[in-house]
């Protein structure tokens, strides 16, 4: 069972993740011409980190906001050519708006601590967990 993913509760897993594996990852023309950035998604002891490749982007180029427990990731990569004046013998690289959303859980993690970090065309949105509420005695009055 080659296709079967491994299910872990986190705050990112959706329904959609579970049945991505069973279908191809067939383009259609709309979705060709897309630029649709990779995301890994790693866990760490200190939280959660978002991994966008996004080459040749600038930071000033990404937006990334959070609404309630949506944190969107958008921007746009233009082309690097004029596609009017340049004749093109192969096109592969993708331009073009884009935009990637993550649901995030208000239960384990710390919003209110959010930070991102973009070096060499990789962008890394670090989200903390919230911090553990240590046992505490109560006197009695």
């Amino acid at each position: 069972m080659k296709h079967m993913k491994t299910m872990q509760h986190t705050p990112f897993l959706t329904a959609a993740d579970f049945f991505t594996p069973f279908f191809s990852r067939q383009e259609n023309s709309a979705t060709a011409q897309a630029f649709v950035p990779q995301a890994d998604v790693v866990k760490t002891e200190a939280g959660f980190s978002i991994f966008l490749a996004l080459p040749g982007l600038a930071k000033e180029d990404v937006h990334l906001k959070l609404e309630g427990n949506l944190l969107r990731i958008s921007g746009e990569r233009k082309s690097i050519v004029d596609s009017e004046k340049a004749n093109h013998l192969r096109s592969e690289i993708r331009f073009g708006q884009f935009s990637r959303s993550f649901n995030l859980d208000r239960d384990q993690l710390d919003l209110d601590s959010v930070e991102a970090l973009m070096e060499n065309g990789l962008l890394e949105v670090r989200i903390p967990f919230l911090a553990k509420q240590q046992a505490r005695q109560i006197e009695i009055r």
